[in-house]
């Protein structure tokens, strides 16, 4: 999609925030989770480094390991946009330092640098679904081309549809944490994050 973007809008400033690949990993786990794809423990993805360091790379690895080999994702960017088109900030500087660092992307976008957006807001939330079911039945029933997704958008307002499928994923949704990763397995992503 990089070279398509560079192709359709070669000026255009790429924005990246870049978070420790670890927690990253961690991260969109527990959202595949919640979504009712995955019901293995984060740890059994170990098997998937090992295939890569054995040459062969898995659509998981890609998904969560891969994706957060920020120094290869910022090569291949590198090789369709000008490093002055890309900015590049920590998660932890736009965290601890969100009026600056937004000053700077809202100044380099030509942004109303008197505009402050609310910072405050949390987007996003992560969630622990209730029931693994009927997260993966909300999932495929939302899909557009599952059947009775067509049925019922024949019948129901789009609106309402999308309302539905939200109010349904927040009740299947608690405030629960998920449990912190085993700390072996973080310690072996360490050593494979390593430069």
């Amino acid at each position: 999609w990089i070279k398509q973007l560079s192709q359709h809008n070669p000026n255009c400033i790429l924005v990246f925030v870049l978070r420790n690949p670890i927690d990253r990993a961690y991260s969109s786990y527990q959202m595949e989770v919640s979504h009712g794809l995955l019901k293995y423990p984060f740890d059994d993805l170990k098997k998937d480094l090992e295939e890569f360091k054995g040459g062969t790379t898995t659509g998981p690895f890609r998904l969560f390991f891969g994706l957060g080999m920020y120094a290869q994702q910022l090569e291949m960017i590198y090789k369709y946009f000008p490093k002055e088109n890309v900015l590049v900030y920590l998660q932890e500087d736009l965290k601890k330092e969100t009026p600056r660092v937004l000053k700077e992307i809202f100044s380099r976008l030509g942004v109303d640098e008197n505009f402050s957006p609310d910072y405050e807001k949390k987007h996003n939330v992560s969630y622990q679904s209730k029931s693994f079911f009927l997260a993966r039945l909300i999932r495929k029933l939302g899909k557009p081309s599952n059947p009775l997704n067509k049925f019922f958008r024949k019948i129901i307002p789009a609106k309402l549809f999308t309302k539905t499928g939200d109010m349904l994923k927040r009740m299947n949704s608690t405030e629960a944490k998920f449990p912190p990763m085993n700390a072996d397995f973080r310690n072996y992503l360490l050593e494979f994050y390593k430069p």
